[in-house]
């Protein structure tokens, strides 16, 4: 017998055919399951979740919308006793006024005034007469334009109902109009291409807006004047600060003075008398910073000052000791009276000011030990800064609802809130929770006394689907020093003896934090890795050092230093995360994002390719031609030492860090970038740059185009959303997603209010 030897055996072992394990597959059922976690599909899941009072008789009572099984009833409530009653319909009030489509109603309700052909008109409503007001509008320098800074530029001059003019403000007393118009005429044209109009058109549509970029010569001028709407005089002003953005003001009680505020360069901050008889200015207070300025801490929250003309004050916010706080002028000398709060907390909305009996009503975080220093509270100070008082004892975060910022309102297409303090400045309803815990809405006196619990909110159908909560954490920073607050989101079918993949969802931009505090922020989530989990991964969402809600300190990381990104904070906070947590596998981490995600996605991939293997960067402002750059990067500053870039070639050092095509080859997982061609806020031709240099880099990389799309995708797109689940699943769970899964969703306008 012939014997075989263990080499023999080896070869013949080794030749033996090996069939790789077949893709694990992830199925429709696993894709419905994440698609019944998307906020349109949990609408209605949570009945009474806040309660938006309506005002009657100055405050005594007031009434809101109730859910019930069958739909919506009136709840009618006596401020005072807490005392209700039901009924069909609201009760009856004042029918407002409402101002013909394209205008804006003067306030004793008799004239309109509108934009027509650059200039501005007037009508007057009891006989329809028209009378124009000015002569020398013309293209790119219009009366009552939206400059094309305003990232809706392309949807407004394609909208049917012209809006209302821009830049228009009317007096009280209806006798004056407030009037500001931007010079664009000597801006850049900046093309935008739409491959496939919206009107199923063959040849592409070319839309030019003016924009200036960083390092441009010529830059959009603000031009201001005062016009007597009888005589149609017009008076032109100015702002002792160059470049001044007016954030908002208050007329005083005659009409003839406005006081207003704003930013200037975005390093420093003022108030000003504007005289409307002699349309003359007066510098009232200005505050500048080394970094950037600040009148809210929150961005996109109304400014933090109010002018009081009666008392001849001014409540101002300020974060010059390192926290922002509230400090008490005197409008006619600009000199400080006192300081109204302080301490190593944020104060961070005015939400109402009672003049007569000297107090200011804001919310803060931060102030109350072993809190969440993101969790709101309502106080209360005296105009002397004496006598600081809690009125929200729960811990969690109440909503107090006040007016957005006006521009930012104007800009999103949205609206001023719900008041949730009375007009007596006596009661007040206050709405609050946590991720975990559902809302509770209560009544209260400006005193802090519980008066009634009006709502507790129910969410049974919603726990019902399967729904689960997000699970609040703390780690520290990479400094090892700063505490980190974040959340980590777990598929409803977990299995604690599996391993999983774990892709974060960041945005890490300086003007926002992104991280849910409340428990419908959890629920309707617009960030939507509530439903991505469902597919198999483990996802986490949390703030790092750059960001705003905190102190001055932990927000001025960024300045001047995006090429960092903070990207050390995010893998810091992972690790420690997976410390805890065995069952993340740090081994195969994705990350994603959305408008300045999208470039800090990007970003981690090329910053960290040993850490982040898979990413979806969509509508990023890859360069620093759209990224807020003077207010975070610092003016640039060129080798001459000039802020103007005459060869458009040369970058400074500081926006050349920020530039993700500089850092092309680094790269090394699986990348995709995805834009919309008609994206005002990423510009299509960024991303496109970016693409330039990865091919220059001769990178692997997928390109998704969105034709007609705007930079609202990522919320609105379903196309989009099911092909970055499908990227997910295959590149970094390594298993094969269902062909050509379809989300149905209906029209966004339905559920798009939702996610707001």
């Amino acid at each position: 017998m012939k014997q075989t030897s263990w080499c023999g055996l080896l070869v013949a072992f080794l030749s033996i055919p090996v069939h790789a394990a077949p893709a694990r597959q992830v199925d429709e059922n696993d894709y419905a399951r994440a698609a019944s976690f998307l906020p349109f599909n949990l609408m209605g899941k949570v009945r009474n979740s806040r309660v938006d009072p309506h005002w009657l008789e100055g405050g005594k009572r007031f009434w809101y919308w109730r859910d019930t099984a069958d739909g919506r009833e009136v709840v009618v409530v006596d401020a005072a006793t807490g005392k209700r009653e039901t009924l069909a319909k609201p009760p009856v009030g004042d029918a407002p006024v409402v101002a013909p489509e394209g205008t804006s109603i003067s306030p004793d309700g008799s004239m309109a005034v509108f934009a027509r052909e650059h200039d501005l008109w007037v009508r007057q409503l009891s006989n329809g007469a028209e009378r124009r007001l000015t002569s020398d509008g013309e293209e790119y320098f219009a009366y009552g334009k939206l400059a094309d800074t305003s990232l809706r530029a392309i949807p407004m001059r394609r909208a049917k109902t012209p809006p209302a003019p821009f830049g228009v403000e009317w007096s009280p007393d209806s006798r004056s109009l407030l009037v500001s118009r931007t010079d664009e005429r000597l801006l850049g044209r900046y093309p935008f291409l739409e491959s496939v109009p919206a009107d199923g058109s063959a040849r592409p549509v070319a839309h030019e807006l003016r924009l200036a970029l960083p390092g441009d010569r010529n830059k959009a001028v603000e031009h201001r004047s005062v016009i007597d709407v009888a005589s149609g005089e017009q008076r032109s002003y100015t702002v002792p600060l160059a470049d001044f953005a007016v954030r908002g003001g208050e007329w005083s009680a005659d009409a003839r003075h406005y006081y207003f505020f704003g930013i200037s360069g975005h390093k420093i901050a003022g108030v000003f008398d504007l005289d409307l008889r002699t349309a003359r200015v007066r510098q009232v207070l200005t505050e500048s910073s080394d970094t950037f300025i600040s009148i809210n801490n929150t961005l996109y929250s109304g400014p933090n000052i109010r002018i009081l003309p009666r008392s001849h004050e001014v409540i101002w916010f300020s974060e010059a000791d390192g926290w922002g706080h509230l400090y008490l002028y005197d409008l006619h000398t600009g000199k400080l009276k006192n300081r109204l709060t302080s301490g190593s907390w944020l104060v961070r909305d005015v939400i109402h000011v009672d003049s007569e009996r000297r107090f200011v009503y804001f919310t803060a975080a931060g102030r109350e030990p072993g809190w969440n220093p993101y969790y709101r509270q309502l106080y209360r100070v005296g105009f002397d800064g004496r006598g600081l008082k809690l009125l929200t004892p729960e811990q969690g975060d109440h909503e107090i609802s006040q007016p957005l910022d006006a521009a930012f309102a104007a800009a999103l297409g949205g609206g001023a809130s719900v008041l949730a303090v009375a007009p007596n400045g006596r009661f007040f309803v206050d709405t609050w929770s946590t991720v975990d815990k559902p809302p509770v809405s209560v009544l209260r006196t400006t005193e802090g006394k519980l008066i009634a619990t009006l709502e507790q909110a129910d969410a049974s159908a919603l726990y019902a689907t399967g729904w689960q909560p997000p699970e609040p954490f703390v780690a520290k920073a990479a400094d090892g020093i700063t505490d980190l607050y974040g959340l980590l989101y777990r598929p409803t079918n977990f299995d604690s003896n599996a391993r999983y993949p774990v892709i974060e969802h960041l945005y890490g931009g300086p003007q926002m934090a992104i991280t849910a505090r409340t428990f419908m922020q959890a629920v309707m989530d617009p960030k939507y890795v509530n439903a991505e989990k469902e597919l198999g991964f483990v996802m986490v969402v949390m703030d790092v050092r750059g960001t705003i809600k905190r102190s001055k300190s932990f927000g001025n990381h960024l300045y001047q230093n995006y090429g960092d990104y903070m990207i050390d904070d995010h893998v810091a906070v992972l690790t420690q995360l997976a410390k805890r947590h065995p069952f993340m596998d740090l081994d195969r981490v994705g990350v994603e994002g959305h408008s300045f995600g999208g470039y800090g996605a990007a970003h981690a991939m090329l910053m960290r390719p040993d850490f982040y293997k898979v990413g979806v960067a969509s509508a990023g402002s890859h360069n620093y031609q759209g990224m807020y750059p003077i207010s975070y990067l610092g003016a640039p500053v060129y080798s001459d030492g000039q802020s103007i870039n005459p060869t458009g070639r040369e970058v400074p050092e500081n926006y050349r860090s920020a530039d993700n095509g500089a850092l092309a080859e680094r790269l090394r997982g699986k990348l995709m970038i995805v834009y919309g061609d008609l994206d005002e806020n990423a510009y299509p031709a960024v991303t496109l740059q970016f693409a330039a240099a990865m091919i220059k880099a001769n990178k692997s990389f997928d390109l998704l185009y969105l034709p007609g799309r705007t930079h609202d995708f990522a919320r609105t797109d379903f196309y989009f959303i099911r092909r970055k689940w499908d990227y997910f699943v295959e590149h970094l769970l390594k298993a094969t997603p269902p062909d050509n899964y379809e989300i149905v969703a209906p029209p966004p306008a339905q559920w798009r209010s939702a996610l707001q």
